[in-house]
């Protein structure tokens, strides 16, 4: 398990609208090339599938399980052994100010090793999107344009 939080100098309204909102990660989240939406929604809700291609990943179906709005949401990736769910949650802090927490879990029979093959890769991924997410709620540039991480490395 990969967690990471941080606190964003933005209101909490502001910062689950940009999260929520992946048809526009393209252009703020170096860890996404393409986004498509699957079954006509292009809106986030529960049950919602959207196909994400990452750098070096192979492209995956993600579906939303988990939907409380202002507070969290969760969708995963299945595959042949593994389900990865990724999850996202927010407290309003006060006073403009939000903190996010994001997790990304492996579960499944192949769940281990999978884990150990792509935490770097995992780590730096969840890292720069919620430095992205940071940037982009605050008002600063939308794209961290370095090339993304290289590899599964540790």
């Amino acid at each position: 398990m990969i967690t990471l939080d941080l606190e964003i100098d933005a209101p909490i309204e502001r910062v689950w609208g940009v999260w929520t909102d992946v048809l526009s990660w393209t252009r703020w989240n170096p860890t996404v090339t393409r986004l498509t939406p699957l079954g006509g929604v292009s809106a986030l809700d529960l049950g919602v599938r959207t196909r994400v291609k990452q750098p070096q990943l192979p492209a995956s179906t993600w579906t939303v399980t988990q939907w409380e709005p202002l507070t969290r949401w969760e969708w995963q990736a299945r595959s042949t052994g593994v389900t990865t769910a990724a999850l996202h949650e927010l407290s309003d802090l006060g006073g403009g100010r939000t903190r996010v927490v994001a997790t990304v879990l492996h579960t499944g029979l192949l769940a281990g090793a999978v884990g150990r093959l792509s935490e770097g890769l995992t780590r730096q991924y969840v890292e720069r999107e919620v430095s992205a997410l940071a940037r982009r709620c605050e008002g600063g540039s939308d794209l961290d344009r370095r090339p993304p991480p290289d590899g599964l490395r540790h």
